[in-house]
């Protein structure tokens, strides 16, 4: 007789939370309360933060991007006074363009996982509760009252469903917070300072910019004038030179810092939340196979239908 009312009892208890689920104002109630938003409102901030810190990073990647190609169109204004000045802003210019090029790739992949892992954070709620939550719940109570030699496999199935809901449900956000920790702790400085030194790199690239405009532009006509051009050219040509040498220095410290915002940006939205979810996979796994369900008497009553004992219960009130 107890042991019937302890089926009746999960039984009530597992129909009364199907209904909740496919109540939408219950839903809301219970599984939209306030340690639920949290959790996902802390996780999409985070997220957004880290979407931020990429767009911008991306957005002066390409300004700099843009200051090269007017650096690389202008260079005919100056070729007449030196056609080795022309040659020697490219061979500085290349290499750091390709760079830039390659770091806007990375954030491009780096702005799309982002964005992937927000719509998770709106997704997955939802279809851990539908999808996970509600089939578990059905297959317990199948398990409970209908016994049949599939009753074990129905059994495990619904304790797999059920712990890969409740992990699912609080896994993208997890993902995030860790994610945004680990950032703090460790590469949130070297952020700063690269940032610093894309904002400098740039800078210079623009007031070179600016000085070969200037040495490039004549307006005077006439074969004295022309002369005089000439004349000024050359003397603007060795000046460029001198230039370009310190914008050498200058563009070494940037790709140096592009290739560590590329580290930073690899490692804080593709590689750490990659390895987080292997790691909740792994726990999933782990739960799966690596711990025994507790099979005493009183465990055994309250827990019938996760763990298959409706058998043996039955066996010994025979």
């Amino acid at each position: 007789m107890a042991f019937l009312s302890g089926k009746i009892f999960q039984g009530v208890l597992i129909a009364i939370l199907l209904i909740v689920i496919f109540t939408p104002v219950l839903t809301d109630v219970v599984f939209e309360s306030a340690p639920f938003k949290r959790a996902d409102e802390v996780g999409r901030t985070y997220v957004d933060e880290a979407f931020d810190r990429a767009l911008i990073a991306f957005a002066l990647a390409r300004a700099a991007n843009a200051v090269i190609s007017v650096i690389q169109d202008s260079e005919v204004d100056i070729s007449p006074a030196g056609v080795g000045v022309t040659i020697a802003v490219g061979e500085v210019l290349d290499p750091l363009n390709d760079m830039i090029e390659r770091f806007s790739l990375v954030m491009l992949v780096s702005l799309v996982s982002l964005g992937v892992q927000k719509f998770l954070i709106e997704v997955v709620p939802w279809f851990s509760l539908k999808f996970l939550l509600a089939p578990s719940l059905l297959l317990f109570f199948v398990g409970l009252w209908k016994q049949h030699p599939w009753s074990g496999t129905i059994s495990s199935l619904a304790r797999r469903l059920l712990i890969l809901a409740l992990l699912l449900r609080f896994s993208v956000p997890a993902v995030a917070i860790l994610n945004e920790q680990v950032y703090q702790l460790f590469l949130n400085q070297q952020y700063v300072e690269a940032m610093d030194g894309l904002q400098q790199g740039k800078q210079t690239l623009s007031e070179f910019s600016s000085l070969s405009d200037r040495q490039g532009s004549s307006t005077e006509t006439g074969f004295i004038a022309s002369l005089k051009a000439t004349a000024l050219q050359f003397q603007a040509a060795t000046d460029l030179r001198q230039q370009i040498e310190r914008l050498s220095e200058k563009l070494g410290a940037m790709v140096r810092d592009i290739l560590a915002m590329i580290v930073i940006f690899l490692l804080n939205t593709v590689l750490l939340p990659l390895s987080f979810l292997w790691g909740l996979y792994r726990l999933f796994g782990r739960m799966m196979t690596g711990f025994a369900w507790p099979q005493r008497p009183m465990t055994a009553t309250i827990l019938s239908p996760l763990t298959g004992g409706d058998t043996a219960a039955n066996e010994n009130n025979q």
